[in-house]
């Protein structure tokens, strides 16, 4: 699906200000515009608004659950992005050595379900702590 950003803001603001008559609207509307792909004008958009690697991370999350299943999921959860790195947080030693060990399956079908050049290029696993406890001498 291809769209005319300034068509689309202009005919956002048309509606706003009330214009009924569509013969105006097509009027305002330059079809000489290059288009673009729904997909940049969103990227562009999330850009603008510093939302692209919360996006990126519920994009991993979403392809995670596809990926692991029940079961997988409620060991493991993918915490953040370190550049081009997946930070995934794993219940326990066993987990997260069973899943080192699938490393580059996860990474092949992480690229599989989740969007172009969105995809992390090496994954890093840690051990989720359920809470510090404070040492002797911090008590």
């Amino acid at each position: 699906m291809y769209v005319f950003m300034d068509d689309w803001l202009r005919s956002e603001e048309a509606e706003s200000e009330g214009m009924k008559s569509r013969k105006k609207k097509k009027k305002d509307w330059d079809r000489s515009k290059k288009h673009r792909h729904v997909s940049t004008v969103l990227q562009d958009l999330l850009q603008k608004r510093n939302m692209e690697e919360p996006f990126r991370l519920y994009q991993a999350r979403l392809a995670w659950n596809r990926i692991c299943g029940d079961a997988g999921c409620r060991f493991s959860n993918p915490h953040e992005f370190r550049g081009h790195t997946l930070v995934v947080e794993v219940s326990d030693s066993v987990w997260c050595q069973e899943l080192h060990f699938a490393k580059q399956n996860l990474l092949d079908n992480l690229e599989k379900e989740m969007p172009k050049g969105m995809a992390p290029k090496d994954l890093h696993f840690v051990i989720q702590h359920q809470g510090r406890r404070k040492p002797e001498w911090e008590r």
